[in-house]
């Protein structure tokens, strides 16, 4: 689909899950035992056939350059097309960029060359597996000048809380954004499809209502002169924004139905592949209905748990209901209960660490406890 331009914008909010981001953007944090977050955007837009890919950051980008690797593991370390990182800009006049909009228009001229007649703008935190060929296809069926995304919902008030969600009318145009506060099941992905040409021409604030900070506010105030289409979602969805979320909905694959839901043979989820020997149990190891990554060595319990690679469990210790990242190490007689361990931490001989399953204890990366 070489006449979309795929855009994955990274202005996402952390002030729920900065225990996770001090050092990394939302992105960048590992998920489902092997992958990082931006894995499934990057996914969707190569299953897509969209063969560039333009991603729009903010700011603690080291760990994300690290891991996309060029976009490689994409295929998208190309000669032609493939993936570019755009970062903030620092000017005379202000280091401060006070939305997406601003930062994206630092880069107006890569957008404006290229050659793809329509662009598609996506979030990293809405894990999901979403073809925008189908996108592409209803936008074009409903002869719309703005597609955006949403999925209905029925437990939107437990799950996304902190979701912004559309308001729509009987012919299925969305006519309203409603903020997080104001609940409704209609959850907005924060998905965008239009023709390029239009978005350019909201970058440089030539249509009536394009001055604001946010994007999905520049489009939302087109509504009265504008078709805007809400296509619906109907697939796996989850949005990674704060702590209790992530916490949450990384244990809920370890129901066999919630993995099988999220990853399919059809749409693979590529990721960058890091070669480890298999995990080792020992003699007096107990795991059960865990999600462990390679290098890991089990001497102790482990119960309804995911690690990363090279998780070392002492003899004695016992981990229940936890994330814990990699090269972590708990050691002899520690008792770990809802926790999430960052990278590289460790936690101490016969120290008891217990928090709940709304209100998980984070241990940040690289400390020891």
């Amino acid at each position: 689909m070489n006449n979309i331009l795929g855009v994955i914008n990274l202005n996402e909010k952390e002030d729920k899950i900065h225990e996770l981001t001090y050092n990394r953007p939302i992105a960048s944090i590992p998920f489902a035992g092997r992958y990082r977050i931006i894995d499934f955007a990057l996914s969707n837009m190569v299953n897509s056939k969209i063969d560039k890919v333009f991603m729009f950051t903010r700011n603690k980008y080291r760990s994300l350059v690290d891991h996309i690797e060029h976009g490689r593991p994409w295929d998208l370390d190309r000669k032609n097309e493939g993936l570019f990182m755009f970062n903030p800009l620092i000017n005379y006049y202000s280091n401060v960029r006070r939305g997406d909009m601003d930062i994206i228009r630092d880069y107006l001229d890569y957008i404006f060359y290229t050659k793809e007649e329509y662009i598609i703008i996506c979030p990293s935190n809405m894990i999901c597996t979403i073809n925008f060929r189908d996108v592409l296809k209803k936008h074009l069926e409903k002869k719309a000048d703005i597609t955006v995304v949403y999925k209905n919902i029925k437990e939107s008030d437990e799950m996304f809380e902190d979701c912004d969600s559309i308001a729509i009318d009987e012919d299925g145009m969305a006519i309203d954004l409603i903020r997080k506060k104001k609940r409704h099941n209609n959850v907005f992905m924060e998905t965008f499809l239009m023709k390029r040409k239009l978005f350019i021409d909201l970058l440089n604030k030539k249509i009536l209502g394009a001055d604001h900070d946010l994007f999905k506010d520049t489009v939302f105030e087109l509504k009265n002169n504008k078709n805007i289409y809400a296509y619906e979602y109907k697939g796996y969805l989850v949005c990674i924004n704060s702590i209790k979320e992530y916490f949450g909905r990384s244990l809920d694959l370890l129901s066999e139905d919630t993995m099988n839901n999220l990853f399919h043979q059809t749409w693979p989820i590529f990721t960058k592949v890091k070669d480890e020997p298999p995990t080792k149990y020992q003699k007096n190891a107990v795991v059960e209905n865990c999600l462990l990554a390679g290098g890991c060595c089990i001497e102790g319990e482990v119960y309804d748990s995911v690690f990363f690679r090279r998780v070392n469990i002492h003899d004695t210790a016992s981990v229940k209901s936890c994330i814990l990242m990699q090269n972590t190490t708990v050691e002899q007689g520690a008792v770990l209960e809802y926790a999430i361990l960052d990278k590289n931490s460790r936690v101490s001989k016969n120290m008891v660490l217990k928090g709940t399953m709304d209100n998980p204890i984070v241990i940040e990366k690289g400390q020891v406890i």
